[in-house]
């Protein structure tokens, strides 16, 4: 589901970021309502009461904001700023977004020195910047210490203690389990997440070019598969019943 994806960026919108006035749009995508409410009152706070610029947020949903940002392109009645995740190259490069390196190279240079620099691909390309990251999310882990401390186990520090301890917990019809990132469930970030901590990469740095076939994505993918077909984690997963009803000793979520 589009909700985990792990960047959000927010990106300016080249027709109407010109445009003078006193109130600026925003569309956000995916965030509920109680998030934009709080958004709204931090911005009144920091931002409106200095610079007398309010702010309008408008929460979009991951069903339709595709194609409302395509119509709104095309009739040139856009919000001044939006969030976007992994289309934002393909406005960008079609004139849908400004590029912040020509427009405030100065002032974009201090803002990306403060944040970290890996996070800056799906917005790069050929020396081109169409947004700036606006929240990092990631995969969290939860265990249950209960069941850990009854087995004689301790809590997992890597991949190694769930492979060494698996055999034990399917004895005790219990077993480690992902939830986010299994094969039934957004299966790209769990091959991602062992493809990366073995070296690897979806992508060569030229953004073109495919980096699965190197030899540290391959060892990452045979690592992801054999979670499943050699040390047994389910395929499958209903969310969080399991972990509540003891049957999952682990679990895992995106945030």
């Amino acid at each position: 589901m589009k909700r985990y994806i792990f960047l959000l960026f927010i990106v300016l919108v080249l027709v109407t970021f010109m445009a003078s006035g006193t109130e600026l749009r925003v569309w956000l995508v995916g965030m509920s309502n109680e998030r934009i409410a709080i958004l709204d009152g931090m911005t009144n706070d920091s931002f409106t009461s200095k610079t007398g610029i309010s702010v309008k947020y408008t929460g979009i949903s991951w069903i339709d904001y595709y194609n409302k940002y395509l119509l709104a392109l095309a009739s040139k009645d856009t919000p001044d700023l939006l969030t976007l995740g992994s289309e934002t190259m393909d406005f960008g490069l079609r004139g849908g977004l400004v590029d912040l390196k020509k427009l405030k190279p100065g002032e974009l240079e201090k803002l990306e020195s403060e944040l970290f620099s890996s996070i800056f691909g799906p917005v790069s390309f050929k020396g081109t910047r169409f947004g700036l990251p606006m929240e990092l999310v990631g995969i969290f882990g939860a265990y249950r210490t209960d069941i850990l401390r009854d087995l004689g186990m301790d809590i997992p520090k890597e991949w190694e203690d769930i492979k060494k301890w698996q055999p034990k917990a399917l004895a005790q019809k219990k077993t480690f389990g992902i939830h986010y990132g299994t094969i039934s469930n957004e299966a790209l970030w769990g091959a991602y997440t062992l493809i990366t901590q073995n070296g690897g990469q979806f992508f060569n740095a030229d953004g073109l070019s495919s980096a699965l076939d190197r030899p540290e994505s391959i060892k990452g993918f045979e690592e992801y598969i054999d979670l499943f077909l050699k040390h047994k984690l389910p395929q499958a997963t209903v969310g969080l019943p399991p972990f509540i009803d003891g049957e999952w000793i682990s679990y895992t979520d995106g945030a």
